[in-house]
């Protein structure tokens, strides 16, 4: 066990979950929901390499969208749980739009 793992460590029935954005290109719209007390938020513009980190419930329904805001470009969107990847999306085109979603178990 890490330094990390020891001082983030979830209580039982709790998850870690990562949400990451990636692509070609530094001009992305995200929308996403993180867990049953959490509105659905959304960041326009953000660069590629966003993160956001937090701890759900079993039973939580979470949910990540990405948009490009540029033609002929890709994203890629990943969902972790405890540090497994749950979520892989890719898409290349014109303004790709990806999303992933799903209930925590």
């Amino acid at each position: 066990m890490n330094l990390f793992e020891l001082f983030h460590r979830s209580k039982p029935g709790e998850h870690r979950i990562r949400y990451i954005v990636k692509g070609d290109v530094d001009d992305f719209n995200v929308t996403f929901k993180c867990g049953f007390d959490c509105q659905v938020k959304q960041e326009p513009h953000i660069r590629k390499g966003w993160k956001h980190n937090f701890t759900g419930r079993e039973g939580d329904y979470i949910y990540l969208a990405a948009q490009s805001n540029k033609p002929h470009s890709v994203v890629n969107i990943m969902v972790y749980e405890d540090g497994k990847l749950l979520q892989h999306v890719t898409k290349t085109g014109d303004y790709p739009l990806v999303l992933a979603s799903g209930t925590i178990t």
